[in-house]
């Protein structure tokens, strides 16, 4: 056999060699980019589930010395009340009492209601741009979606008392 010839040869079997691992990766990437899709499919659809069930707000905490912490976008389940999230965002720190017409809270983060200092809870209403104060106790309150609320450390030697 001929230099020329061996060579052709040899250059044939490198390009189908070459193409067939060409046609190997591509087959490859296409397969990959369908699990991408159906992935993708499964993550928007788990994402719609997942709003169906559960709620997103904001809960703002303002001490008597002004310090504000906010608990911004805060997803919980449907069906929550203020006294769940406020439970929730704290871990666990509010002290409240259980009254015949609801809970009283009492102290959030071992700060407590002192002299004419009470816990009072508002909803900001976005229509009038102002907060409201809160119309039942904390466990009556069922939150709805994009609610922004908050707990206020609120001077009562004067009604109504101050605003978050």
């Amino acid at each position: 056999m001929s230099q020329a010839a061996y060579s052709k040869r040899f250059l044939i079997i490198v390009v189908i060699v070459f193409a067939s691992l060409l046609v190997g990766e591509t087959s490859y990437l296409v397969g990959l980019r369908r699990q991408l899709d159906m992935l993708t499919e499964e993550m928007e659809t788990l994402a719609r589930n997942v709003e169906t069930i559960t709620l997103k707000v904001s809960l703002l905490v303002k001490y008597d010395n002004g310090t504000k912490i906010w608990f911004n976008n805060t997803l919980v389940p449907v069906g929550w009340t203020l006294l769940n999230l406020t439970i929730y965002a704290l871990g666990g720190n509010v002290d409240y009492q259980v009254y015949p017409f609801g809970v009283f809270v009492t102290g959030i983060n071992g700060v407590s209601q002192h002299g004419n200092y009470y816990w009072f809870w508002y909803r900001w209403d976005p229509e009038t741009r102002d907060w409201v104060l809160g119309e039942t106790g904390a466990d009556a309150y069922v939150l709805k979606r994009g609610d922004v609320l908050a707990w206020y450390l609120a001077d009562t030697s004067s009604w109504p008392p101050g605003k978050p």
